[in-house]
């Protein structure tokens, strides 16, 4: 249930449009809170491809996860890194 209240207030505070605004304003704390959705450790054999699993965002409880992810990849879009 506490997602969904971070959810709510995610969506209060202006949903994907203040999450941009905030990216723009301090892209790196932006970057840093992305990074905390990726995968923290990843096991690489020579003889196999590269393979990184994200977490699964399609299961339930994953909607701000959604968001954000789709967010930076629209904020990439527009701003790229230079």
């Amino acid at each position: 249930m506490l997602h969904a209240t971070f959810l709510a207030a995610f969506d209060e505070l202006g949903g994907q449009r203040w999450l941009v605004a905030q990216a723009r304003k301090d892209p790196r704390t932006f970057i840093r809170a992305v990074s905390k959705l990726l995968p923290r450790e990843a096991t690489i054999h020579a003889d196999k491809p590269l393979i990184f699993r994200h977490p699964d965002l399609t299961a339930p409880g994953q909607d701000a996860a959604r968001k954000v992810v789709e967010a930076s990849r629209r904020l990439a879009e527009a701003a790229p890194l230079e």
